[in-house]
């Protein structure tokens, strides 16, 4: 009685690039003749991979930002055929995509014979239902999940009864962590369920479930090498599968190298607490090995390995910006200072590769035309907050002594690096009358932090903040702005509406006319019903509110 969510060596992306490059590959589109249909063409399909899913393996999630006419076919696709849990912010046309399907799903709102007739039972508020592989039931996954109020079997079978929840009544909270210890005998040491909870976010358990785990893991599977074989496969980002495995299963360098890949440690040298031989880790070959397939161990290597010179040399070779953690004697060596700095390209090129943003960590001991350089100053712009004091003011004073006045320099990095629109802080007062910098100052923020505070009065010149066409297009966008804006705008019936159908507190914010008008705070509580708090109290009693 598993619960294997497609492949459980398989990361969601994973499966649907696969099955994507699959029906691209033998020129088959998608269609049904049942009550949803539809059909998908070959070359909407190769559409999709290359606008939306053509993208790197290396990371934990994904956030899809997709084009509203797309967005009916591409859930056709990921939840109708493949049977993915993806999360859809329609308001902000993007979709999640876990690495995993979640096992444990909560109810946000009540489940009632109303809002859903099949349901035997009512679900309140907090309730917990479970995801199973192995159910019995049918489901529409257009609208909604198979979920189990819990892990009994019809008498007889392996099938558990499920209902269907639809997504807006509920909402991920991923793991069987918390019900571990409630878990059956059989079904801890059913392989298959055990292989797929190894994907469920198993390093945010509790010490004692985790342990419990691990205890099962050796109770069960200790001298199954197969159970190994196939846990090694599985991205745990962390928890060491093979600490529960015997040493008779004889856990050789290929099954060790294949567990590094896929993110099961990070340190090296605790592999000798694992059962694994000190000869193989002290091996140089070895080292190579691991760090080539996941160089960022290099973080965790001793000072023996980063005073290494032959070992250094290759991992700075892939990635340059891996200098920095090298062994101080080491980077004075004329060797290793040219793998890392020869070819600006190549550094950049690696970090866009590695999609890490941490290329600038030795900034002051870059050669002094690449602390200059506009493409690599762009490439820093995500990261020089965190650098040391002595790095991060350098960095700020070459901003200011070259680029602030340089709008195309800002707006580059806004697009690209911007994250949270912080580096916008260091331009010249004259490029803050440039409404479509603001506009993209702006965007970086809130695309980082959907509920940010506004940020605009401390941008902006006074004057912006009353200015009709400038406020309108930024409050459609960015509601929260509302707050920052001038007394006219708030007193504006059109641009306040558009706030409030959005985020219903920002009633909070519009003039004292539109908070005692009985259309606009009607619209405000049917958003947020806490809103009416910020309603004018006379309209309040009169509606009985």
């Amino acid at each position: 009685m598993g619960l294997v969510i497609l492949n459980y060596t398989m990361t969601q992306l994973e499966t649907l690039q696969q099955e994507l490059q699959k029906l691209i590959r033998i020129g088959r589109g998608l269609s049904s003749n049942r009550k949803e249909i539809f059909h998908i063409t070959p070359e909407r399909l190769q559409y999709f991979f290359d606008t939306y899913f053509n993208l790197p393996l290396d990371d934990w999630d994904y956030y899809v930002s997709y084009d509203p006419s797309d967005h009916d076919e591409l859930l056709l696709l990921m939840r109708f055929h493949l049977h993915l849990y993806v999360h859809d912010n329609v308001d902000e046309n993007k979709i999640y995509i876990p690495p995993y399907f979640p096992r444990v799903f909560q109810i946000e709102k009540e489940v009632n014979k109303t809002n859903h007739p099949h349901v035997p039972e009512t679900f309140e508020v907090e309730t917990k239902l479970f995801y199973v592989n192995d159910h019995y039931g049918t489901n529409n996954w257009l609208l909604g999940i198979p979920l189990s109020k819990n892990f009994e079997p019809l008498e007889g079978t392996n099938l558990i009864p499920t209902t269907q929840i639809n997504y807006d009544y509920i909402f991920p909270t991923f793991g069987y962590g918390d019900y571990f210890p409630t878990l059956s005998a059989g079904q801890k040491s059913d392989k298959n369920f055990m292989l797929s909870t190894l994907q469920d976010h198993i390093l945010g358990w509790n010490d004692e479930n985790l342990n419990l785990f691990t205890q099962a893991l050796r109770e069960y599977f200790s001298r199954d090498r197969s159970f190994y074989e196939e846990a090694v496969k599985i991205k745990t980002y962390g928890y060491w599968v093979l600490q529960s495995a015997d040493e008779s299963i004889g856990i050789d360098e290929e099954m060790v190298l294949e567990a590094i890949k896929n993110r099961q440690i990070y340190s090296l040298d605790r592999l000798v607490n694992y059962g694994v031989s000190r000869e193989l880790v002290e091996s140089p070959e070895f080292v190579k090995k691991a760090l080539e397939l996941n160089s960022d161990l290099v973080m965790w290597l001793s000072e023996e390995w980063r005073n290494n010179k032959e070992i250094m040399l290759e991992v700075i070779n892939r990635i340059p910006f891996y200098y920095c953690y090298a062994s101080d004697e080491l980077k004075n060596d004329a060797e290793i200072r040219a793998a890392a700095f020869s070819d600006k390209n190549k550094f950049l090129a690696a970090q866009r590769e590695e999609d890490v943003d941490e290329i600038g960590v030795d900034f002051l001991s870059w050669p002094e035309d690449w602390q200059t350089d506009r493409e690599l100053l762009l490439a820093c712009s995500l990261e020089f907050w965190n650098w040391e004091d002595d790095a991060s003011q350098l960095y700020r004073k070459i901003i200011g002594e070259n680029f602030s006045k340089d709008a195309d320099f800002f707006r580059e990095a806004l697009q690209k690096y911007g994250e949270d629109g912080s580096i916008f802080n260091f331009s010249d007062e004259s490029l803050r009358r440039d409404q479509d910098l603001l506009f993209l100052c702006l965007k970086a923020g809130y695309e980082l932090y959907p509920h940010m505070q506004c940020t605009l009065e401390s941008i902006a010149p006074p004057e912006f903040l009353n200015e009709y066409d400038f406020m309108r297009k930024i409050i459609s966008h960015f509601p929260n702005c509302l707050s920052c804006a001038g007394e006219n705008i708030k007193d504006d019936t059109e641009i306040v509406r558009s706030a409030i159908v959005k985020e219903g507190n920002l009633l909070e914010y519009a003039s004292n006319r539109l908070r005692a008008n009985e259309e606009m705070v009607l619209l405000a509580i049917k958003q947020n019903p806490e809103s009416k708090m910020f309603a004018d109290p006379q309209l309040v009693e009169r509606l009985g509110l």
